[in-house]
């Protein structure tokens, strides 16, 4: 299956905000939910590069088989956000569908723009994770360079839904739990 992207897209917005005042109203939403915190997304997964999966091929087809091919690929750095500033990484965040309509609620944007270049694969995400790729000797060539210029936008409400991977256990225990 092949997808179309976009090769340069550029997004802009007057009256952009610090990105201190940017997590005080993303806290303020998040409060205003009933929530003890935000999320915070600042990076997708890029498989033209991340080839090299930190999960075994028996813990990716496992992630695969539930895995919507139609959505973004999954969030790498993502970051829940407490109300005293506190930030805690985020594993295996997956965003949902992000629907045209969602563009209507950005709550705020920030003043700096970020310029993400990538190389857009023309077959889906998990292709080319499975299809070889630098853990098997090959390097990603294949692709449309393409390249996002973006600033922090913050969406009112956003699906994110967890990535589940039974992991294995070690063979051997780390040293850190014998006490």
């Amino acid at each position: 299956m092949f997808f179309g992207t976009a090769t340069n897209l550029v997004v802009s917005a007057k009256g952009g905000q610090t990105h201190k005042a940017l997590v005080a109203k993303l806290l303020a939403a998040a409060k205003g939910e009933g929530l003890k915190y935000g999320i915070i997304i600042r990076q997708l997964d890029d498989s033209a590069v991340t080839a090299t999966p930190e999960l075994s091929r028996r813990e990716m087809y496992q992630a695969a088989s539930t895995a919507d091919l139609d959505l973004p690929p999954p969030a790498s750095l993502v970051y829940k956000v407490y109300a005293d500033g506190r930030e805690e990484l985020v594993r295996g965040a997956q965003l949902g569908e992000i629907p045209i309509r969602s563009w209507k609620d950005v709550i705020a944007a920030g003043k700096t723009q970020t310029v993400y270049n990538f190389l857009a694969s023309p077959q889906s995400y998990l292709a080319d994770k499975f299809g070889g790729g630098a853990d098997d000797g090959a390097v990603p060539s294949t692709g449309i360079e393409s390249s996002i210029t973006t600033p922090d936008l913050l969406f009112k409400e956003m699906d994110i839904t967890p990535i589940t991977v039974k992991r294995a256990e070690p063979a051997v225990p780390s040293p850190i739990d014998k006490k």
